[in-house]
């Protein structure tokens, strides 16, 4: 999370835990969970092979402050995919 997101964060970061995709397969699903916005989230996946193709996407919920007063609800979706290289 960049700096300028946590000094405006006003409350925990609500994560709805990483899907996981090969393909057009799903292959599970983290568990979702509260924790402090300034939190490294990582996130690991076994059972892959040499030129795979993994996709992953996540959504965090926290509530921003702007000028001093909460002022709003922050959602990020993040995802990227990546080709495993052994």
């Amino acid at each position: 999370m960049s700096p300028k997101l946590v000094a405006i964060a006003t409350s925990e970061m609500r994560e709805s835990g990483v899907s996981w995709y090969t393909g057009s397969r799903t292959i599970g699903q983290n568990a979702p969970r509260n924790v402090p916005v300034s939190y490294f989230l990582p996130g690991t996946q076994g059972a892959m092979s040499n030129g795979d193709t993994l996709s992953r996407h996540d959504t965090m919920v926290f509530r921003v402050a702007t000028g001093g007063e909460t002022t709003g609800t922050a959602r990020l979706n993040v995802g990227g995919t990546i080709v495993v290289v052994r």
